[in-house]
């Protein structure tokens, strides 16, 4: 059924057939002024991954409805109805390559308010600190943490190592610190690498991933029954690991 204009408060909504006849009893429908939204503040460097507090002023907000306020694709439910008059939000993630995006507020129901205008931060390349660990043995799949800063929230970031052709999401944990998975790489100098939307960031130093411990000899190549003979065990990998970790 669409609705006609009407004035607001009750209305009672029924079905009939094209006899005339109703169908069902009718129904109460609540014609309701959707809230208008007159000004935001602060109305500029909103940060692109969300959290800022706004206060959003105007008319026609009601105690019992629950809002949303919405940027480009993204909404936040995080919404306190101070009076009739004014909201507070949290602002949601904002992912559009603009600096201005409407805030608009929104009711269960859909019913939309006209949104203001908000300058959101220009969107900077991000910067790779580190990336913990940066060694590791070649053949497994590692975890890693990547510091630094300006990593943004609503796009897709996405992790790779040396000629990895299939890198993997990274998980954010905040603008300053990734977590990413990386798979079993070769051994050498693997550079780290960053992509999303159409920025690569590197970072400033290539992981060193050491050969997988393999065995090849003894020296010598037997020894008595009764022990306590020395023995130099000759192979590879062994630099992956630390003093005292390993056994014979």
């Amino acid at each position: 059924c669409m609705t006609t204009k009407a004035e607001v408060g009750m209305l009672s909504v029924g079905v009939q057939d094209d006899g005339g006849c109703a169908v069902t009893h009718s129904l109460p429908l609540s014609v309701i002024d959707p809230p208008e939204v007159h000004r935001v503040e602060p109305s500029s460097g909103i940060p692109r991954e969300g959290g800022a507090i706004l206060t959003v002023s105007g008319s026609g907000f009601v105690q019992s409805t629950r809002y949303s306020c919405r940027m480009g694709a993204s909404a936040s439910s995080q919404v306190e109805v101070l009076t009739s008059t004014q909201i507070r939000c949290v602002s949601p993630p904002f992912s559009g390559e603009s600096t201005r995006s409407t805030l608009d507020v929104s009711d269960a129901s859909g019913i939309s308010s006209v949104g203001a205008l908000l300058f959101v931060e220009a969107s900077q390349v991000a910067i790779i600190s580190a990336v913990l660990p940066s060694t590791f043995v070649a053949g497994r799949h590692t975890e890693v943490a990547v510091s630094g800063k300006g990593f943004p929230r609503g796009d897709t970031i996405k992790c790779g190592a040396g000629s990895q052709q299939s890198p993997e999401a990274a998980v954010w944990l905040s603008s300053n610190m990734l977590r990413c998975t990386l798979p079993a790489l070769p051994a050498g100098n693997n550079s780290f690498v960053l992509t999303y939307g159409a920025n690569v960031v590197f970072a400033p130093s290539s992981l060193a991933v050491h050969p997988a411990l393999a065995l090849s000899h003894t020296v010598p190549g037997s020894g008595p029954v009764s022990g306590s003979r020395s023995v130099t065990v000759h192979g590879q990998g062994f630099e992956s690991y630390e003093s005292g970790g390993l056994r014979c």
